[in-house]
């Protein structure tokens, strides 16, 4: 879908249970993405802040730190800044939506959701985003 012939665009995906994680691990490198997973929020900040994704999917309810706190952090780091953020998740509360909408989240969706869909958001993203570059 992506096609890219250079680097290929890096997503880190944040979710704690096993078979969305690979799922949507094995979808998104099947559409040309390079992907990093983790299972919880307190490893998600760690990954992002260690391998630079292009882009984070991650969902709300996890343990140790979901994904709202994880965001929360990064959003406080230099490279987090403006970086594009989906949020998955499979209930949304209004605290939940509240927060997203403080913590600038680009897009959320509701489990479970098309992978057409996702992928569209995806992209379209990568094409806004405010720092194309990609990672080194």
């Amino acid at each position: 879908m992506f096609g890219y012939k250079s680097k290929k665009p890096r997503v880190l995906i944040v979710d704690d249970d096993p078979g969305i994680l690979g799922t949507l691990r094995d979808r998104l490198e099947f559409n040309d993405l390079e992907v990093i997973t983790a299972v919880d929020g307190r490893d998600g900040l760690a990954a992002a802040i260690a391998h630079k994704p292009n882009i984070i999917i991650t969902d709300i309810a996890m343990p140790l730190m979901d994904g709202i706190e994880m965001v929360k952090a990064f959003r406080n780091t230099e490279i987090g800044k403006h970086l594009p953020i989906i949020v998955i998740t499979g209930n949304w509360k209004t605290e939940d939506v509240l927060a997203a909408n403080e913590l600038h989240i680009d897009e959320c969706l509701q489990k479970p959701f098309e992978m057409s869909t996702l992928l569209g958001k995806i992209k379209n993203l990568l094409e806004v985003s405010t720092d194309n570059t990609l990672p080194c």
